[in-house]
């Protein structure tokens, strides 16, 4: 069996050149929590979701590795994540969006696809074939 038996057929995609906010309208209105960048050919060029957003809305001591963070300054911090947010609406979806992401294809093994959930984490990209960019 395949990955590509598992797959969703009918991605929602956002453009790179999108705002930020306009593609979290786009993740919230189809209730999902990412979605692949696709660019105006329909090639797949990154990833774009809430994790990324979650990054940019941290201070900066929080995101510092894998090192052990005391997080008990952020009670009462809400006015800066909410000016941090402003900020980065307006930014393009190219600006923030992962392209370095594990890519899979529609032929790969459920196997290797189960080993690279447990590597790589969530969200697996799958793309049709391997001469997709």
């Amino acid at each position: 069996m395949t990955i590509g038996s598992l797959t969703i057929e009918d991605v929602i995609t956002v453009k790179p050149g999108q705002t930020v906010e306009e593609a979290l309208d786009l993740l919230e209105k189809h209730g999902i929590r990412f979605a692949p960048v696709v660019d105006d050919s329909g090639h797949y060029i990154g990833v774009f979701g809430l994790r990324h957003i979650l990054t940019n809305l941290l201070p900066v001591s929080v995101n510092m590795g894998d090192q052990e963070q005391k997080l008990d300054f952020l009670v009462g911090t809400a006015p800066g994540v909410a000016k941090r947010l402003q900020k980065l609406k307006p930014r393009m979806v190219e600006e923030v969006m992962d392209r370095d992401r594990a890519l899979l294809y529609k032929d790969t093994p459920t196997w290797e696809a189960v080993r690279m959930l447990v590597k790589y984490g969530s969200p697996l990209v799958v793309l049709e074939n391997e001469k997709t960019p």
